[in-house]
């Protein structure tokens, strides 16, 4: 295991834990059943999503998805958390399944109870991953927050494992944390995530903003101002986009398990053409 555990910074394990925390009863489960399915089966770190398969300069993204926002009892995924709540992407398309659904609750009851175990599993995969794509001459990206807003930069050494995977290409991660942008390296990049509580002044100290809009509103936009927007639907790695502003079709809740019975995409979530024009306005 030390292959994989000097990558781990073990001092900061509590206070990661505490960031989690509401102080609320968390359930608890093996390590074991938090990892393997009832028929044996090994739960993969990372998800297989369209969402990860579209390349960007030979670079494959690869992320992780864990319970958003308060799904776990005693804790807290996200706690720049808002109107995107209830029409999180956790709950749309194919991750509404009861499978993926199981996968990130128990992803998250591991990363809580046992944080250093499910951190080495994350390293481990990030090796397989990259000495996977390494022949292919391919580079990886990781997204460790692709459903939560943890800061992972806390116990994971990002630095040095980018300096140690020749084609580990950086990890990077969406965000509401609006001081979050001053962990942002060479190494770690981060888009600010525009919400209904965002700043104008919040966007200045980020390398990109996303906008969610309809996906209607999104082709006009970019259409009548190239060069203003990027279409964040083309692929995930935003260290790659020409923009500083991103576009992102709203996402429809799953039709999994009545999902769409018990989750919407609150109106305020999604920003009208006048609202991402204002935006554009006040940050300038």
């Amino acid at each position: 295991m030390s292959i994989y555990t000097k990558y781990i910074k073990t001092q900061n394990i509590e206070a990661f834990r505490r960031y989690m925390s509401t102080r609320g009863n968390v359930p608890f489960y093996s390590f074991y059943d938090c990892m393997f399915t009832s028929g044996g089966r090994k739960r993969s770190i990372f998800t297989v999503s369209s969402k990860f398969e579209k390349m960007n300069k030979k670079t494959q993204s690869y992320g992780l998805y864990l319970a958003p926002a308060t799904m776990v009892n005693g804790l807290n995924t996200c706690r720049g958390e808002g109107a995107c709540k209830e029409g999180c992407i956790a709950y749309t398309g194919n991750l509404s399944t009861t499978e993926s659904q199981n996968k990130q609750y128990l992803f998250t009851v591991a990363l809580y109870h046992h944080t250093e175990l499910f951190l080495v599993e994350i390293v481990r995969s990030i090796l397989e991953c990259a000495g996977r794509h390494v022949y292919l001459g391919e580079d990886i990206a990781i997204r460790l927050n692709s459903t939560s807003d943890l800061p992972f930069y806390q116990v994971i050494d990002m630095q040095a494992l980018c300096k140690d995977i020749q084609n580990l290409s950086h990890f990077y991660d969406y965000t509401k944390i609006p001081n979050r942008w001053k962990v942002a390296s060479e190494y770690y990049h981060l888009t600010y995530s525009w919400s209904e509580k965002s700043a104008f002044k919040t966007v200045n100290r980020f390398d990109r903003c996303s906008i969610v809009v309809t996906y209607k509103d999104k082709n006009k936009l970019l259409k009548q101002y190239p060069g203003v927007f990027v279409d964040g639907d083309a692929h995930d790695l935003r260290a790659f986009d020409d923009s500083k502003y991103v576009l992102l079709g709203v996402k429809q809740i799953g039709g999994f398990n009545g999902m769409k019975e018990k989750r919407k995409v609150s109106e305020s979530f999604i920003q009208s053409i006048d609202q991402v024009l204002s935006i554009l306005e006040g940050v300038q």
